[in-house]
């Protein structure tokens, strides 16, 4: 009875953790007071080529400077819209705010700081030293990617940072800070004078008075100029799209008066400054007007950055993988309520890979960020169909590591920007996506199935007290099962890769580093089956054949495109880099134990 209470107990204890986790995704971003910068977050603006709200320009810049999404000031935490309003209002107090992560050791001897990886830094203390910065990355930008070193890397990235954090503070600038009502006023001024100045043909006549507010004039426009070629965020609407903040304050040069929504924009940056909340809404409500309506995707990426569904479903595949442990060690009766829970996490999985879809108007898997995503989501699906028939629990606790560990990279990769970026030229291809490259990455997903299952039957034979033949016959067959659909997914999506390549650049193969990559998974993955059928490999040469396929599979998703060369690179970080390195050793690790002789095997004592 005592054992029924606990487990009773326990099983609650786990949807009751599950229920907080997901009401917490749903309610960690409430409207803020009195300034409604929630509401704020939803305008919509155009960055990096795309419509998108303007909160996500503020995540996702924060994430890449600081490699967090919120700041902690003075024991109190700044979500990333305040941090931009702080930013352009209150550049003073906001330069203040340690924001920028820098990783290499000689870059924070270089600006004067102790020794200290990931310590992040200041505007202000960084500023002493642009100038270095500066200088020092007009050399670096002459040597080729590939032959940077770690420190160069890291200072280009750092130089990034910085004209990111300059190129936000003057989103809203006329020059020298945010606009003021001031400011536009001046200008409007100054705008109607000179037309009347052309109007009445006094140009021959000015005088010195009449000079100096030319000059005024002239120097503002040059200003605005500037900083409109340079704007990164566009919040003018316009029939051809957005313009930026700065073009819709030089509307006043032709009619006289600034474009309404510029205005607008200086009315919340007045208010924000004042904090005046009533006010705030009250242009916020007329900016929402102006600009509509606005779309449903970007609805939808509001939504989906505040809800963090993704961060969610982590949170659950790491509580169901603790409960796994619990169901095999005293709970065997937890098991069906371990499958449940572990359907629950891939559902809101699934609607986060949906909203990224209907977001981006692609198939799920467009860049490292997501290929990551969808790797989990087809992993733990597949698992999710085995456990229904072998009913063991062993592919229940696979299906939560890989979903738990695949998030877990992908958290790591929305660091480097915007994961629902525009596509690059060569990529641009719905059917190809949907296709090429989702067959090739369902079968990473395959591959590291099979991998973990190559994990569990060698820990269960040389860790385990028993191992019998009916648990050993079990994982060899779903380990050439998974193997099977390893390798046609594989081979397959090389082969629709070749097709794209011939149409996009005129080969069909031309021994990239990807499709280098690729070839290995599916030669490595054909050398199990022949050392199977040729009887050189029985179940445990099989499991450590498997273990190698995560080495060989690692590689060619993530390792060539950290070499730097080929046609298939689109990034590297230093930090992704070492975490490879660390995940090959262990499996080179996994494979020397499964290696020992099998006298010393636990379940043999």
């Amino acid at each position: 009875m005592m054992s029924w209470i606990q487990s009773t107990w326990l099983k609650w204890a786990i949807a009751v953790t599950a229920v907080i986790v997901l009401g917490f995704g749903l309610a960690q971003t409430a409207p803020q007071a009195p300034i409604d910068l929630d509401r704020a977050s939803r305008l919509p603006v155009l960055h990096g080529g795309r419509e998108k709200p303007l909160g996500a320009v503020a995540r996702n810049a924060l994430m890449v400077m600081s490699g967090r999404q919120k700041l902690t000031i003075k024991g109190q935490a700044l979500d990333p819209m305040a941090w931009l309003f702080d930013m352009m209002v209150f550049p003073k107090k906001a330069n203040q705010y340690l924001v920028f992560r820098v990783y290499h050791p000689d870059i924070h001897t270089m600006v004067g700081h102790e020794l200290e990886s990931g310590k992040t830094l200041s505007f202000d203390q960084l500023a002493p030293h642009l100038i270095r910065i500066d200088q020092e990355y007009a050399k670096i930008v002459e040597i080729d990617r590939q032959n940077r070193t770690p420190y160069q890397r890291a200072l280009i990235q750092l130089y990034s940072q910085l004209r990111l954090y300059g190129q936000l503070q003057n989103s809203l600038s006329m020059g020298g800070g945010a606009a003021s009502l001031e400011d536009v006023g001046r200008f409007e001024s100054l705008s109607r004078f000179g037309h009347t100045l052309v109007e009445d043909g006094a140009l021959a006549s000015m005088t010195d008075d009449d000079l100096v507010q030319v000059g005024q004039l002239v120097a503002q426009f040059k200003v605005l100029q500037q900083l409109d070629s340079d704007a990164l965020i566009r919040v003018v609407p316009s029939p051809t799209g957005f313009r930026s903040y700065q073009s819709g304050i030089l509307d006043a040069l032709g009619s006289h008066h600034v474009h309404p929504v510029a205005a607008q924009y200086t009315h919340l940056l007045n208010d924000y400054r004042l904090g005046n909340g009533a006010q705030f809404s009250t242009h916020l409500d007329t900016i929402s007007k102006l600009v509509s309506p606005v779309s449903t995707r970007i609805k939808l990426e509001y939504f989906a950055n505040r809800y963090q569904l993704f961060y969610v479903a982590m949170v659950v595949y790491l509580l169901v993988a603790l409960g796994m442990l619990i169901a095999w060690v005293k709970f065997d009766d937890w098991l069906p309520w371990v499958y449940r829970f572990t359907a629950v996490a891939w559902l809101v999985h699934t609607l986060g890979l949906i909203l990224r879809m209907v977001i981006q108007g692609r198939p799920p898997v467009t860049n490292l960020y997501s290929s990551s995503v969808f790797v989990g989501w087809a992993a733990v699906l597949i698992c999710l169909i085995v456990e229904r028939f072998f009913k063991n629990g062993l592919l229940t606790m696979i299906a939560a590591v890989m979903g738990f560990v695949t998030l877990i990279i992908a958290h790591h990769l929305s660091f480097q920007g915007d994961t629902l970026e525009m596509m690059q030229a060569v990529l641009d291809s719905n059917f190809w996506l949907s296709t090429h490259v989702v067959t090739i990455t369902l079968g990473y997903s395959a591959a590291f199935v099979l991998g973990l299952l190559g994990h569990i039957y060698i820990f269960k034979a040389v860790f385990g007290k028993s191992f019998s033949q009916e648990t050993e016959a079990s994982l060899y067959r779903l380990m050439m099962g998974v193997a099977s659909f390893a390798l046609l997914l594989s081979t397959v999506g090389t082969i629709l890769g070749g097709i794209w390549a011939d149409q996009s650049w005129g080969r069909f193969w031309g021994w990239d580093p990807k499709e280098n990559g690729a070839l290995l998974i599916v030669l490595w993955l054909a050398v199990m089956f022949h050392a199977r059928l040729a009887g050189m490999v029985k179940g445990r040469g099989i499991a450590v054949m498997a273990v190698v396929a995560n080495i060989v599979t690692s590689f060619s998703w993530f390792g060539v495109n950290m070499l730097g060369v080929g046609l298939h690179s689109y990034g590297f970080m230093d930090s992704m880099f070492q975490w490879l390195v660390g995940f090959v050793f262990v499996e080179i690790l996994v494979i020397w134990i499964g290696l020992t002789p099998r006298r010393m095997w636990g379940s043999e004592g």
